[in-house]
C-alpha cells in the first residue's frame, strides 16, 4: 500500500533526464487536454471573465522541467545537510573512542621519577606514587651474598658514588654507598629549556641509600593504593638471581602483592627459570626484538616493547592484544610522544621517567572523553 509519503518520495526522487523528459511531456499533453475541456473554443469571454491563459506543451515543458529541477536541488541540499550531520557524528564517535582508549591506560614510574631522583631508590619509587603513577617500575641485581637488590646496571660507578661490580660487592658494603642522580630523561620530559635538573621545582634529594627488594615490597604493603610494580630481570643477570627472586616472593608477607607483580625478562634463556604459574605473578617479556618476543610468547602475559617498536608494528601489536595479552610501552617521556602512544589505543601501560606528565596527559584525556559522551549522549 503506498501512502502519501510515497507519493511525494516518487515525485522528488532523482531520475535521468530521459525520464524527466518523459513525465514533462505527459504532463504538458493532460494538461493541455484539461484546458480544452475547461475552456471551449466557442466560448465568448465577458467582462467579469478573465482572459484564457494557454500554455502549450512547450511552455509547460520548461516549467515542469523547472520545477523537477528545484526538487532535484532542494532533496540534493538536504541529503548533503544530512551526510554532513552524519560525518560530524561518526567524528565525534571515533574522537569518543580514541580518548576512552587513552582514558585507560595506566601510567608507571620508569625507575620512580628517574628524572628527578636518584633512580632506583626508594624516594624515586615513592615520588612516583605520590604523583599519582598506577605502577612502579624497577630493576633488581644480585650482590656477592646473594641479596636481590634495586639497581639498573652490573656496574656502580654510574648510578651510585661506589665503583666495580654489584656482583663483587656485598649487601653490607652496598649500604655504605648512595644512588644519585642521572637525570634520566629529563631533556625529553622538560624541554631542552628547562633549565637546571638540580633546580627544578620537583627535584628531589641528590642522593639516597641503595634498596633491596623487600624494601620495596614493604613500601607497596604500606601505600594506601594497590598499585603494581613491574621487575625487569636485565639478560646479564646469572639466571641465579631467579632462585633469589622467588625466596623473596615466596616471603608469607608478601602473599597479597603477588597478583600485582610483573616479572619482565629480556631473553628466552630465563623462561625455565620462572615461576611455577602456580605463582600469581604476571610475566612480560621486555625488548625490542619482535624475534625474540616470538620466542617468548608462549610463556609470557605482557609485551614491553620499546615505543617506536610499537609505532613501527601496529599490526603485530594489535594482533597479540587481540589475542589477550597486555601491551607496556617504554619509556615515554615527551607529551607529544605520550598523546601519540595513548591515542593509538595499542597499549594498557605506558612507563616514563616523569610520571606525572603520563598522569596529567592521560587525565586530560578522561577530562575531554566526559565532554564528548556528553555531546554524544551515550
Amino acid at each position: 500500500m503506498h501512502g502519501f509519503s510515497d507519493k511525494r518520495r516518487l515525485l522528488s526522487s532523482p531520475r535521468s533526464p530521459t525520464t524527466r523528459l518523459i513525465l514533462a511531456l505527459a504532463l504538458g499533453v493532460l494538461f493541455s487536454v484539461a484546458a480544452l475541456l475547461v475552456s471551449p473554443a466557442a466560448a465568448t469571454p465577458t467582462p467579469r471573465d478573465a482572459p484564457a491563459i494557454r500554455l502549450s506543451g512547450t511552455d509547460f515543458l520548461h516549467l515542469a522541467s523547472s520545477d523537477l529541477d528545484m526538487t532535484a536541488a532542494a532533496a540534493a541540499a538536504a541529503a548533503s545537510v544530512a551526510a554532513s550531520a552524519a560525518a560530524s557524528t561518526a567524528q565525534r564517535h571515533t574522537l569518543a573512542s580514541t580518548l576512552r582508549r587513552a582514558a585507560d591506560v595506566r601510567c608507571i614510574g620508569h625507575r620512580g621519577v628517574a628524572a628527578l631522583y636518584p633512580e632506583n631508590t626508594l624516594p624515586s619509587l615513592q615520588a612516583a606514587l605520590d604523583s599519582g603513577a598506577d605502577g612502579l617500575e624497577l630493576d633488581i641485581r644480585l650482590t656477592a651474598d646473594d641479596v636481590v637488590v634495586v639497581m639498573h646496571d652490573p656496574e656502580l660507578d654510574r648510578t651510585t658514588t661506589g665503583k666495580g661490580s654489584v656482583r663483587n660487592h656485598t649487601w653490607a658494603e652496598l649500604q655504605q654507598l648512595r644512588g644519585v642522580k642521572t637525570h634520566l630523561g629529563f631533556t625529553e620530559c622538560f624541554g631542552l629549556d628547562a633549565g637546571d635538573p638540580a633546580l627544578h621545582p620537583g627535584a628531589g634529594p641528590a642522593t639516597a641509600p641503595i634498596p633491596k627488594l623487600a624494601d620495596v615490597f614493604d613500601l607497596l604493603l604500606a601505600y594506601p593504593r594497590p598499585v603494581t610494580c613491574i621487575i625487569d630481570i636485565k639478560w646479564d643477570n646469572p639466571l641465579s638471581i631467579m632462585t633469589h627472586l622467588r625466596s623473596v616472593l615466596a616471603v608469607p608477607a608478601y602473599a597479597p602483592l603477588l597478583p600485582r607483580i610483573t616479572l619482565g625478562i629480556w631473553s628466552p634463556h630465563f623462561i625455565p627459570a620462572l615461576p611455577p604459574r602456580s605463582v600469581p605473578v604476571v610475566r612480560s617479556f621486555i625488548g625490542a626484538n619482535l624475534t625474540l618476543a616470538r620466542m617468548c610468547s608462549r610463556a609470557v602475559d605482557n609485551f614491553s616493547l620499546d615505543l617506536d617498536v610499537i609505532l613501527a608494528n601496529q599490526d603485530w601489536v594489535a594482533a597479540r592484544r587481540a589475542r589477550g595479552y597486555s601491551i607496556s610501552a617504554w619509556t615515554v617521556d615527551r607529551p607529544a610522544d605520550l598523546r601519540t602512544i595513548m591515542a593509538t589505543g595499542l597499549v594498557d601501560g605506558v612507563i616514563s621517567d616523569c610520571v606525572a606528565q603520563c598522569v596529567a596527559v592521560r587525565d586530560e584525556a578522561r577530562r575531554e572523553l566526559v565532554v564528548e559522551m556528553d555531546k554524544l549522549k551515550l
